[in-house]
């Protein structure tokens, strides 16, 4: 067998990088090292996703950080072996192609929020959530320094930084930048994402102050798909901006820059959030006396009142400028927007904004002052909505309760929350969103254990029930409100290095869109089954790290998973050279079973429903080799050696995913 190398010398490039990366390396050695510390996410488990080598160095600075209201303290993550801790996706992630594109979580996950939504979430792959806002304290100034290069000029830049202003001001800064022309015609994404977050502590410990802005700015090609599938298998089409596509022209992608990008067809969304909440405490100071010198003042609320302001702004607009002269454009219209006549007369847009402010007022009361993890938080929220289309105007108002018990337990052992939010009257009247989770840790071999139940009832996302461009007008107002029901169970056992997790879902009026333009909803129960199991399997230095999850629908409704998901890594990971060079290299492998992969709809930004076409993909393999010298780390990877084997991979019908290719990056900590 004939191995096909690439043909933009991508992997020459890459071993001239390599030099340079060991050399950047020992030029750190002189650099104080960050502790190492596991990275407990945003989840409701509050553990690593990944099992790693435990760093054998001294701490030379402490960081931790909390999400808003959360009791949970977190840490930085310094585990080398799994990429996807630095990558914009996560491992089950699919993409239209291009990183930035569109694209969907094959391990299926419901929208479990109550309220108004724009139903806009193609793209929350790379967008940062207001609730993913991290509020840090730090010993120590930190910066980290991260950089990727991938195929075809694919660029990801990521700056973050913290430090405290004295000892109870701390401020934080997060950029991302995602850039890449991507493979086919039009696939061309440019992406920018930050984040700012204060963080104020009186010095009597009476007052807390929390800020944070964070904006996404996500542009995307929409190229439709291409022609034929055929053309992949045609050496003619070795360079594959000579595919035709649906969406985007005949000529092949032109205009490309890293800080401007020409894109003929695109979705964009725009997004700007910022929140302030501040808070009050009543309750007793005590001095604990550390030395002969040295007193620390701590102070225990028992009572606090809290205000948290939000606002947010939202654009979603779809652009196709150049349908009036290409046939291939209108053709493509004519095919799946049959509202739209004569699509070849004029551009096409689609542009929606909204704006929400909510207002929230809490009470908080702490039964046991010396436990702050105990607490009983009762409050309630008014939020204006205002939204603008080709159409109008719309408006919406909303006021709704709240209240949340929480025990996470002195010793640690139980952890007890119980959670609900009531629309009580507004546009949104009747919504509500049940949760209960109960965690006991049972010992160092077992570990914790949850039981985990959920129920939301919504009215389905803005984007289903209206949806305007300037040449047709796609309405469905009579939809029920939807209703999901969430049983889990939960085992994590770090002495084991394994996971285990069962998730049931009941579906009742689950929405869906049918085709590229109308949205209907199933109205029978349906269930879903999923079953994750994760585990590192260790044999000396030898590590198989085993991600598999089941998933199984009861009935026939219109969603479609695959069976079966799995990620293995088969590494070598080690500490050589006096603990001076960590080292992980080996295999990935994914994998998931054939199944009727969503189609997508350009205009409206969303994957819809189809039954047409089964997508079989073979695994896709990769060959990598991670390292770390003291606080640089470095990533070489080539992926998807399943191309130089088997037949393209399809992320969705007539999106395939990109040829064989070469990422490599580094991340570099800094103590300033």
């Amino acid at each position: 067998m004939l191995v096909r190398w690439p043909k933009d010398n991508k992997l020459l490039k890459a071993l001239g990088m390599v030099a340079m990366i060991l050399w950047a390396g020992q030029a750190q050695a002189q650099l104080p090292r960050i502790g190492a510390m596991g990275n407990l996410g945003r989840s409701t488990s509050g553990s690593s996703d990944s099992f790693h080598l435990e760093h054998r160095v001294n701490d030379t600075i402490l960081i931790s950080y909390h999400y808003l209201n959360d009791v949970v303290p977190h840490h930085l993550d310094s585990s080398i072996n799994n990429f996807y801790k630095y990558f914009p996706l996560k491992a089950s992630d699919v993409y239209l192609g291009n990183i930035g594109n569109p694209g969907y979580n094959l391990i299926f996950q419901p929208n479990l929020r109550a309220g108004w939504d724009a139903g806009f979430h193609a793209l929350d792959l790379y967008r940062w959530p207001m609730d993913s806002a991290r509020f840090y304290q730090t010993t120590g100034p930190y910066t980290e320094l991260r950089y990727l290069v991938g195929p075809k000029q694919e660029q990801v830049i990521d700056v973050f930084h913290t430090q405290n202003h004295k000892r109870n001001f701390n401020i934080a800064g997060h950029y991302r930048k995602i850039n890449s022309p991507g493979y086919f015609r039009n696939q061309n994404t440019n992406d920018d994402n930050y984040a700012l977050t204060a963080r104020l502590d009186s010095r009597r410990q009476r007052y807390h102050a929390y800020a944070a802005l964070i904006g996404n700015n996500e542009q995307t090609g929409e190229n439709g798909g291409i022609v034929n599938v055929a053309d992949l298998h045609d050496p003619i089409h070795s360079d594959r901006q000579t595919i035709a596509t649906f969406l985007g022209g005949n000529n092949a992608s032109s205009g490309f820059s890293f800080f401007t990008t020409s894109i003929p067809v695109k979705n964009t969304l725009k997004e700007k959030q910022f929140l302030f909440s501040h808070e009050y405490d009543w309750g007793k100071g005590d001095s604990v006396k550390i030395n002969d010198t040295t007193t620390l003042y701590r102070f225990y609320p028992i009572f606090r009142v809290q205000h948290t302001l939000q606002i947010s702004q939202l654009q979603e607009q779809y652009r196709d400028t150049i349908v009036m002269y290409d046939t291939l454009d209108a053709y493509f219209y004519t095919l799946h927007y049959p509202d739209i006549a004569n699509p070849g007369d004029t551009s096409i847009i689609a542009s929606h904004s909204w704006k929400r402010i909510s207002n929230d007022l809490a009470l908080v009361q702490f039964p046991f002052p010396e436990n702050q993890s105990q607490f009983l938080r009762e409050g309630i929220t008014y939020e204006t909505i205002q939204g603008r289309d080709l159409q109008g105007k719309q408006r919406f108002h909303n006021l709704y309760g709240h209240v949340e018990y929480r025990n996470k337990t002195r010793n640690q052992k139980w952890d007890i929350r119980l959670y609900g939010v009531l629309y009580l009257a507004g546009d949104y009247f009747g919504n509500y969103h049940l949760l209960a989770s109960l965690s006991r840790y049972v010992s160092r071999k077992l570990g914790n254990i949850e039981l985990h139940a959920e129920n939301v009832n919504r009215t389905p996302d803005q984007v289903y029930q209206h949806f305007v461009s300037n040449r047709a007008i796609f309405s469905n107002p009579n939809l029920n409100k939807e209703n999901i029901t969430l049983l889990r169970f939960r085992s994590v056992s770090p002495a084991f290095r394994y996971s285990l997790e069962a998730n049931y879902y009941l579906f009742t009026n689950f929405t869906y869109f049918k085709d590229y333009a109308h949205s209907d909803q199933y109205h029978a129960p349906f269930t879903l089954l999923q079953l994750a199991f994760k585990k590192d399997f260790q044999a000396n230095h030898f590590h198989l790290h085993t991600h598999i999850v089941y998933q199984q629908i009861t009935g026939n409704p219109p969603l479609h998973v695959p069976l079966v998901w799995t990620w293995d890594r088969l590494t070598y990971e080690n500490y050589l050279f006096n603990y001076h060079l960590q080292i992980c290299t080996g295999f990935e492998i994914k994998y998931n079973t054939p199944f009727y992969a969503p189609d997508y709809s350009p205009l409206l930004g969303q994957f819809v429903y189809q039954d047409q076409q089964r997508i079989s993909n073979a695994p896709e393999i990769a060959a990598i080799l991670h390292f770390r010298i003291r606080s640089f780390v470095g990533y070489i990877r080539a992926e998807r050696l399943n191309y130089f084997i088997f037949n393209p991979n399809f992320a969705a019908p007539h999106y395939p995913y990109p040829d064989f290719g070469v990422r490599i990056g580094v991340k570099w900590g800094l103590i300033n």
